[in-house]
């Protein structure tokens, strides 16, 4: 189910925890793995919004005619790196509790 976070990172556990809600240790681990899940969806959307919002804003700011392009090439590539080294640290972390569910903790 942890797996699951890897690629289906709200629908996995949210059906490991619909199908399996009357063993405490699944339902615990599928319930705790879905709020964290949906914890990191909501800071990514929030950071999301407001690199957004300051992007539009900054460019409204001084007009199209004086629009840096590599500027924008270099937030969009930070937002990249930024959104890789997040989906590792998910990968690691779901590896990390798939193995300590395994062990029974």
């Amino acid at each position: 189910m942890h797996i699951a976070t890897i690629f289906a990172p709200l629908v996995g556990p949210a059906i490991v925890w619909a199908l399996w809600r009357n063993s405490p240790f699944v339902s615990g681990h599928a319930r705790r793995t879905f709020n964290g899940t949906l914890l990191l969806q909501g800071v990514l959307l929030f950071l999301g919004a407001c690199s957004l919002i300051y992007t539009i804003w900054s460019i409204s700011q001084t007009g199209w005619q004086n629009v840096n392009i590599l500027a924008l090439v270099l937030r969009w590539a930070i937002v990249w790196v930024f959104l890789i080294v997040l989906e590792w640290i998910n990968i690691l972390t779901a590896l990390r509790h798939a193995y300590r569910a395994y062990r029974g903790e």
